[in-house]
């Protein structure tokens, strides 16, 4: 959940759907779900993992347009800092 929706949505798109997909994931997950407070805590450690990747991609220079590569940066970098990713690692 923490890379697609990091990587696949514009940040104010982000911002206004994630607790209500991750809430969405979970029901579906139906019982053995994590509890919403650990799914949450999970969903912003997770979200190291799209900035890295996408850090990589840009580095490597050659799996992607370098402006599209850029902007997957600005997004996960951006999902990083509303989600205060590193308070939460």
């Amino acid at each position: 959940m923490a890379y697609l929706l990091a990587t696949s949505l514009d940040p104010e798109t982000r911002r206004s759907a994630e607790k209500d997909l991750l809430a969405d994931y979970l029901h579906r997950l139906g019982p053995t779900a994590p509890a919403p407070d650990q799914a949450w805590l999970a969903y912003r450690r997770h979200t190291v993992y799209a900035v890295e990747a996408m850090l990589v991609t840009a580095a490597v220079g050659v799996m992607m347009p370098k402006p599209a590569s850029l902007a997957l940066v600005g997004r996960t970098a951006a999902a990083a800092a509303d989600l205060d990713l590193f308070g939460a690692l």
